[in-house]
């Protein structure tokens, strides 16, 4: 039986690797392909545990994840690829090693990524029925 497929993703969210680990190696001794496939598979909003993982900067998940069959090329449902939640979360070291492995990009949208959050303060301009306002969101 596969597991219910966001448990990965939880997994990967909470850094739980040893719990990940269990899962992948009970299915991969079952039937390889299935794991291959669980390991890539989409849930909340097209996202893989690589993705999610990427996001939260969880560097030992993503190289298990890679090393046992993840697709650095698979978007989530907004074309959100893996090096792209790792450049939004600026973690650098899974920026590479996705590379490493093979990561298709655009290097204008990484760097657009990568800058998004490092201005301290940003203008947000927005419309609201014909009403152009501004918002100053503050970073500290």
């Amino acid at each position: 039986m596969i597991p219910h497929k966001t448990d990965l993703d939880c997994l990967a969210y909470k850094g739980d690797l040893a719990s990940i680990k269990n899962q992948i190696e009970t299915l991969e001794a079952k039937d390889i392909e299935t794991a291959k496939w669980y390991i890539n598979e989409r849930f909340f909003q097209g996202d893989t545990c690589l993705i999610s993982a990427s996001r939260w900067g969880k560097i030992e998940i993503v190289q298990y994840l890679l090393d046992h069959g993840a697709n650095p090329n698979i978007p989530n449902n907004k074309n959100a690829l893996p090096i792209y939640a790792a450049a939004v979360g600026k973690h650098y070291a899974i920026i590479e090693l996705l590379k490493k492995h093979g990561a298709v990009y655009d290097e204008n949208e990484l760097q657009k990524k990568l800058m998004a959050k490092t201005i301290p303060g940003c203008l947000v301009l927005i419309s609201a029925a014909g009403i152009l306002g501004a918002i100053f969101l503050w970073m500290f």
